[in-house]
């Protein structure tokens, strides 16, 4: 605490608006921080994968209480029995202080590039790198300390306001034992506890993808438990206790066994409703936020403004009959449901290929059961959710700049990457279009629809990574045939009468 007042009070006291080059030292000396935070935990990553401690750690996570919505009292649940090693232990810790660094890194760009705010970055280059150097991992692994004492895995939870609702991990021998007797209690039940709708899909593990025959057991008196994998020992969906904003995060991060859970275990609990309904609704609702991003990148956009007023030229088979905007979005939202039913219809004919193929050369049915014509195409849509997600908070983010910033924003700046790495890159490499819209859509689209293919495909995950390139091969013949470019152009055809 007095280190964080510390900074706080070196921040107010550096004057910024007075010497803009101080702004420059303060960028390095965060970015210089966060790059010794990441290496000091990559470095205790190293040493323990050099150590490799296979030494069995068992330990019971506890459950937070909960009040019952019926009766108003408390209940605590029995706690999750976790068996690790102390290697995969250390990595786990690792990769959650890791992710803290990074979701840091995201905060701070917010604050500093957008909301203009310097002073945070001298405390976020003080505080993380302080909070590395003294974190377990680092008192063990770069310090030397015995892990005894507060040291001793499974480690306890941080002092603070809240700790007192978390009791942390728990090790003495009869929490151990009764966890291990409820666990066994429900892989009994859970195998053979029958789930709806298994006969069209079953639902999988999402962290190995082995089907299992229920994600819920039932035990004891109207106690219901998440089921676990038999392949991994691990529970089977463990999304079923989170929220829709775990879900919109983890589809950011391009995790696979969130799209496992959306495509496998959720058509399971929809199994009654017609999914083939529901998912062109579903595919109707993102053509039209997908053709309004577009046309208003394409027709409206304040680089654009002049385009209605100096092109006369049109494509002849588009109609001419309407005025400027309205038929602006009109040709564009055709265009959009055309190259997207171009994608879908590729994705969904390539995966059956692949399936089909794949079960006639090995004549196993354990991926054929779980598939399904048009799981594809679920699986595109959803993997466009995060790119859609992203460019609508850049539209709103770009519309809210006053015409000055945005004209400002264009003009090169000694702090943007190509400024420094201009004279060590390609020609041809500098002149592409690395701009935020063409990021978005193909290097996190494309890895978000490669993921999302890949666990429709389980049998051989690269294929999905291919399915999706054919299928973004086509989506652009079929744009370009469209007259639909990639980045705003004058004068653009769909636009202009």
């Amino acid at each position: 605490m007095a280190v964080m007042f510390g900074a706080m009070q070196i921040a107010k006291r550096i004057p910024f608006d007075d010497k803009p080059e101080y702004v420059r030292y303060a960028q390095l000396a965060y970015v210089l921080s966060q790059l010794l935070c990441l290496g000091v935990f990559y470095f205790c990553s190293l040493q323990v994968k050099k150590k490799n401690d296979l030494t069995v750690l068992k330990y019971v996570n506890a459950k937070v209480p909960t009040v019952r919505p019926s009766t108003h009292m408390q209940s605590q649940e029995p706690g999750e029995l976790v068996t690790t090693t102390h290697r995969d232990y250390d990595l786990a810790e690792i990769s959650k202080s890791i992710r803290g660094v990074v979701m840091g890194m995201a905060f701070m760009a917010v604050m500093h590039l957008y909301m203009g705010y310097t002073n945070p970055l001298v405390i976020q280059s003080i505080i993380p790198l302080k909070n590395a150097l003294e974190s377990n991992m680092a008192k063990i692994w770069i310090w030397g300390m015995p892990a005894t004492g507060d040291l001793k895995r499974p480690f306890k939870p941080a002092p603070g306001l809240f700790s007192g609702m978390n009791q942390g991990p728990q090790t003495d021998k009869a929490s151990v034992k009764e966890a291990e007797k409820i666990t066994g209690s429900i892989q009994a039940k859970a195998d053979f506890a029958p789930t709806p709708g298994v006969g069209r899909v079953m639902p999988v593990c999402v962290h190995c993808a082995h089907p299992v025959p229920a994600l819920l057991a039932h035990f004891g008196s109207g106690h219901v438990a998440l089921a676990r994998c038999a392949r991994c020992g691990r529970v089977a969906d463990p999304y079923l206790e989170y929220g829709l904003a775990v879900l919109v995060i983890d589809l950011i991060l391009i995790k696979p066994r969130v799209y496992r859970h959306i495509l496998y275990n959720i058509s399971v609990a929809m199994a009654n409703t017609p999914t083939v309904y529901v998912h062109a609704r579903r595919l109707l609702a993102l053509v039209l936020v997908e053709s309004y991003l577009t046309w208003f990148s394409l027709c409206v956009h304040p680089y654009a403004k002049t385009l209605w007023e100096d092109a006369h030229t049109s494509l002849p088979h588009w109609p001419s009959w309407a005025p400027a905007p309205l038929l602006g979005a009109i040709r564009v939202t055709g265009a959009t449901l055309a190259h997207t039913l171009a994608l879908h219809m590729t994705v969904m004919l390539a995966g059956g290929l692949v399936q089909y193929a794949w079960y006639r050369r090995r004549r196993s049915r354990a991926y054929w059961r779980l598939y399904s014509w048009h799981l594809p195409s679920v699986a595109m849509l959803y993997a466009s959710l995060s790119t859609e997600l992203l460019l609508v908070i850049r539209l709103v983010w770009d519309s809210r700049m006053p015409a000055d910033r945005r004209a400002a924003a264009q003009r090169p700046s000694l702090f943007t990457p190509m400024h420094w790495a201009a004279p060590y890159v390609p020609a041809w490499l500098a002149a592409g279009p690395w701009h935020t819209e063409w990021l978005i859509r193909h290097v996190l689209g494309g890895m978000s629809a490669g993921v999302a293919l890949a666990a429709t495909m389980p049998m051989q995950p690269l294929v999905g990574a291919l399915v999706a390139l054919l299928g973004f091969g086509v989506q652009a013949q079929v744009r370009a045939w469209l007259g639909v470019p990639d980045e705003p152009v004058s004068p653009v055809s769909l636009c202009v009468p």
